[in-house]
């Protein structure tokens, strides 16, 4: 009996400490780099930045708009490296919100656009956009509340619903050099191809030049420069919003 009760004794305590592991993994994270944080301090002309709300940096046109996007980051990635992405949306004309996570991890607060939506009644159309596993807890949050939303997009993010009777209009941009999710792995693994869907491939690009935290652990070699990838994915989710928009 006194074997048993050391057993599971010990079993708790590596079970704490992998779970304190995790944490300090996911915690830590991969931070935003310079460039990123160049595009929060000073943002391109026409767009201002709102980087002192609790949780939420918000980029939005001067001019206003009534389309908005929630980001939801990828697994492990700080939510303010994908401010150079955020500013090019709204250098298009669209407020973007990016959001952070209980420990840089999308999937522990799928309901985070809750917040954004219900903060900014005056924006009328509303789109949620996830990276990698933040596009997981996107679909997630998507296939839930399709009434709210006008779009989904996905960058290099696996689409795990059922959009196939959905008129919700789906976006997913990949990357050929992705190591991570390749747009051949991403394709396949749709069960049922979303009613309303658009698949962009980035020649060249990359699963971590979607934003901006230096390499991504397993990534494959781009043979295009980070901000080539992004101008190409701010251009795809632009003609996807207009389309959708008209």
């Amino acid at each position: 009996m006194k074997t048993i009760k050391k057993v599971l004794a010990v079993i708790v305590v590596l079970l704490a400490a992998a779970v304190c592991g995790l944490g300090i993994y996911f915690g830590n994270g991969s931070a935003a780099d310079q460039n990123a944080r160049n595009s929060i301090e000073h943002p391109a002309a026409g767009v201002t930045v709102d980087a002192t709300k609790n949780g939420q940096i918000i980029f939005m046109p001067e001019d206003g708009t009534q389309t908005g996007i929630v980001f939801y980051p990828g697994a492990g990635v700080h939510y303010d490296a994908y401010a150079e992405l955020a500013e090019r949306f709204a250098e298009d004309g669209y407020m973007c919100a990016l959001v952070h996570m209980p420990l840089n991890l999308a999937v522990l607060n799928e309901n985070a656009a809750d917040a954004v939506i219900a903060e900014y009644p005056d924006i009328t159309r509303w789109y949620l956009c996830g990276h990698s596993m933040g596009g997981s807890a996107a679909v997630n949050y998507s296939w839930k509340h399709q009434d709210q939303l006008n779009g989904l997009i996905l960058l290099a993010s696996r689409i795990k619903r059922d959009f196939s009777q959905s008129d919700l209009p789906v976006l997913l941009v990949s990357a050929t050099e992705d190591g991570i999710c390749t747009p051949e792995r991403l394709k396949s693994g749709i069960r049922q191809e979303p009613a309303v869907f658009t698949h962009i491939v980035i020649e060249g690009g990359c699963h971590g030049y979607f934003g901006s935290y230096g390499n991504q652990l397993n990534d494959g070699i781009p043979t295009i420069s980070r901000e080539a990838q992004m101008d190409q994915t701010a251009e795809g989710v632009r003609i996807f919003i207009e389309g959708n928009n008209d």
